[in-house]
């Protein structure tokens, strides 16, 4: 791994285990000690990737002026500080307050704004770097759930919160303020093309956002509630939580499929065939009651599709809408992105609650359906 990408991979772990994977992995210890209901935990991860979606444009406005170290020291600082918080919640509404919060952190942490400064730096040679964060960063997964699991278990969540907070601060900001120096000072700014006025709402832009968001809506609701769901099947913790855990190493076997057909197969058709894998995960575990192999070949698919999105979304958001000004486009999409991602959690519990899995993974399903056809309508037009 380059010394140029190697700080910004880690500081990926570190920031998508504490503030995106850690809701997950938590729920199952606040549901059980708070006795809140599942909708409202839920509510309060929607709550915090709807304020994730709004703040997105900005961080994107702010790498687009050089200012992404000092906006990744205040997102650090932010969610460093709402984590510490939740060790000391004994109120909902304290929870959704800390939630919040680290909506706010997130919007300047996790892959949006990281491969908006690696493409305003690097342009279409960003997509080699962006790769290798990608590859490594895909091992969040197996990592942060059987870790928050297992400090939880033993110490308890209010301590596992704790510890995430001090890994942002020891590890995550460290890392992500040395690779964004060592970027700047090895690659000037890519020439940037002029965009005269406000950036268009164009039918390329909207389709390929709702693409995204699609994409966003099935993988969120069935990471967040893929304890509970393994649970409802009779699958036992460990099995549920390994399996859950799988989901990050799958993410690397797909982009690394994806690395090896890139010459051969374009970004297009890449995204397209990442829709019928999310499609055929959800029916594999629709149709796995308790039986482990489809369980497992849900795990595989799941995993595989969405880890190459995460690398095809700002491939494909530069090859139909350019350079200029990418910050701003990026960050709007991933705006998109999490928006479809903050529906999905209570959404999800909705849907659970009142018609049961069954039916949850049915509209996880049609939320990849209805993304892969949009992709589809974009690719008609040229984005110019």
């Amino acid at each position: 791994m380059p010394g140029l990408t190697l700080p910004l991979a880690v500081a990926q772990i570190v920031f998508w285990g504490a503030v995106y994977y850690a809701f997950a992995a938590l729920l199952p210890f606040w549901r059980e000690e708070t006795g809140w209901s599942l909708s409202a935990l839920a509510g309060g991860f929607t709550l915090s990737l709807l304020v994730t979606a709004v703040w997105s444009p900005l961080a994107g406005r702010w790498i687009d002026r050089g200012h992404a170290v000092p906006m990744t020291v205040g997102a650090a600082l932010l969610a460093a500080g709402a984590l510490a918080g939740m060790a000391a919640m004994t109120a909902l509404w304290q929870f959704h307050m800390l939630c919040i919060l680290v909506g706010m952190a997130r919007a300047g942490l996790l892959y949006e704004p990281c491969f908006a400064v690696l493409t305003r730096h690097m342009a279409a040679d960003a997509r080699g770097p962006i790769t290798r964060i990608a590859l490594v960063a895909g091992f969040a997964t197996l990592l942060a759930f059987p870790a928050i699991h297992a400090l939880s278990t033993i110490f308890g969540w209010r301590i596992c919160v704790l510890v995430l907070a001090a890994l942002m601060l020891c590890v995550g900001l460290p890392c992500a303020v040395q690779g964004y120096r060592r970027v700047e000072r090895a690659t000037p700014v890519a020439p940037q093309p002029p965009r005269k006025g406000r950036l268009p709402l164009t039918r390329p832009f909207v389709l390929l956002a709702l693409a995204f968001a699609m994409i966003g809506m099935n993988h969120v609701m069935l990471m967040t509630h893929i304890l509970p769901l393994l649970a409802d099947r009779g699958i036992a913790a460990g099995v549920a939580t390994g399996i859950a855990a799988a989901l990050g190493p799958m993410q690397v076997v797909g982009r690394l499929a994806m690395v090896a057909a890139e010459r051969r197969v374009s970004a297009t058709t890449t995204a397209q065939a990442c829709f019928a894998g999310l499609i055929l995960a959800s029916l594999a575990l629709w149709l796995a009651g308790t039986s482990v192999p489809l369980i497992a070949l849900f795990a595989v698919m799941q995993g595989a599709a969405y880890g190459v999105t995460s690398i095809i979304r700002p491939v494909l958001t530069r090859e139909r809408l350019g350079q200029a000004d990418f910050g701003l486009i990026s960050g709007r999409m991933g705006g998109v992105f999490m928006l479809g991602a903050a529906i999905a959690p209570l959404m999800g519990a909705v849907i659970a609650e009142n018609a049961g899995y069954g039916a949850f993974l049915l509209a996880s399903a049609a939320c990849a359906v209805t993304g892969a056809l949009a992709l589809g309508a974009a690719g008609r037009y040229t984005g110019r």
